[in-house]
């Protein structure tokens, strides 16, 4: 099974192709005339390890990476729960490389909008339709009656303790030295 990854960009100079059977990766240039072949069998098992971790680290950072809804810029906080939720999946034994099997870009929600479901017991479309109601009736935008909302004395409690249920963060070279 030949499985092609990474769609060259309009100015890339190299194609990947990987293939899980034979276990290499295939870098063409776009001409197809010059190729490097990297085969994972010939590799050390020590740069194999640390290739893996490598991988592991720019895959979850990748989680970062977040479509909101509404043109909500996502906080730290909000990309490093995307960083959280790859780093669950791996963590669950998942065979899938994707968190959504089907690709679809996941919508996210600031701190704001999550703990003012949580704290009132909404879904999050339902939190977000009432959200839209109280900058209606005030005659502001949806951003800044979340701004409202975030100086809110049980919406602040929330973010608090939402921030302070997310795991620590791991070094990844630490982790590798227990390796060896």
């Amino acid at each position: 099974m030949v499985t092609k990854i990474a769609k060259a960009r309009a100015n890339a100079v190299v194609d990947t192709l990987v293939d899980a059977v034979a276990q290499t990766i295939t870098f063409t240039t776009i001409d197809g005339k010059q190729f490097a072949k990297l085969e994972l069998g010939k590799m050390s098992a020590s740069n194999l390890a640390y290739a893996a971790l490598h991988g592991m680290k720019q895959r979850c950072k990748d989680g970062a990476a977040l479509q909101t809804t509404d043109d909500y810029v996502p906080t730290a906080q909000d990309k490093f729960y995307g960083i959280c939720d790859l780093v669950a999946h791996y963590n669950s034994g998942a065979t899938e490389w994707s968190v959504r099997g089907d690709g679809a870009a996941v919508a996210r929600v600031g701190n704001t909008l999550q703990a003012f479901a949580n704290v009132y017991g909404f879904t999050l479309e339902n939190a977000k339709t009432k959200m839209e109601g109280f900058a209606a009736k005030r005659g502001i935008e949806y951003k800044e009656a979340l701004k409202i909302w975030a100086g809110a004395d049980k919406i602040v409690e929330e973010v608090a303790r939402m921030k302070a249920a997310i795991p620590a963060k791991l070094n990844a070279d630490e982790l590798l030295n227990e390796m060896k």
